[in-house]
């Protein structure tokens, strides 16, 4: 089965071809492997036709077989379909740039060829007049500017009041109670634990045991007996202020 090949327009009959940009006339072969830093361009009748540089395509996918028509109509981002029968049924993968007046792979020409104000396929095109930068700066810009704003919002989200009440009610509770939750530790260096046998003196019990044992010091203060219940009511003091 033999392709058809699209009919070659008139201004790419001829091997001499004055309008391309290129400096000299290639044969079909030479253009197919030189094509990428070739950017010829013919115009014929109003309408102007640029070659495909599709890839993976058959040695007479070239200059001569193988082109996009550009017409005045035709819209920044409007796809591009290739004359070459094979390459036109893998689908669209060109679309034109109306600024750099080529056409360019789909795959990154929105962020590549955006051109700030330039419009896309459907849309009414901007001004693409004056030097444009590559990459959309601006686009740039905003889309950091989104990604900040809601990762800041992310990590400040606000309780559930029906929570922050509860945990504030059991706090104030334990408190009155003389057992405030071990979860808010005031700078204690140590809790005691569960079963022990030691006991926690409170402000009014130590200042009890202060006086009584300051009244049964009174007159035997070098006494052994004296000493010993002094050395262990320290110990106790100090197990609660560590």
């Amino acid at each position: 089965m033999t392709s058809v090949i699209a009919p070659i327009p008139e201004v790419f009959q001829n091997d001499k071809v004055s309008s391309f940009k290129s400096s000299e006339a290639k044969s079909s072969s030479n253009v197919f492997e030189d094509h990428q830093d070739v950017q010829e361009t013919a115009t014929t009748n109003g309408a102007e036709f640029l070659p495909c540089r599709a890839r993976g395509m058959p040695m007479d996918h070239n200059i001569h077989t193988a082109y996009f028509e550009i017409h005045k109509d035709t819209l920044h981002g409007g796809d591009l379909v290739c004359s070459y029968p094979a390459c036109h049924n893998t689908g669209v993968r060109f679309l034109y740039c109306k600024y750099c007046n080529d056409a360019i792979s789909r795959r990154g020409f929105k962020i590549k060829h955006a051109h700030d104000n330039c419009g896309f396929s459907g849309e009414e095109p901007g001004s693409c007049k004056g030097e444009a930068p590559i990459i959309s700066l601006s686009h740039v810009k905003r889309r950091r500017e989104e990604v900040k704003y809601t990762m800041t919002k992310e990590a400040f989200v606000p309780l559930d009041d029906s929570r922050t009440s509860a945990s504030s009610s059991n706090f104030l509770k334990g408190e009155r109670e003389g057992n405030a939750p071990q979860s808010m530790d005031w700078g204690t260096k140590e809790q005691p634990e569960k079963g022990s046998s030691r006991k926690v003196l409170r402000m009014k019990e130590l200042k009890r045991e202060w006086t009584r044992l300051l009244e049964e010091s009174q007159g035997h203060t070098d006494s052994f007996e004296a000493k010993r219940k002094r050395t262990k009511w320290l110990q106790r003091v100090e197990t609660v202020y560590d």
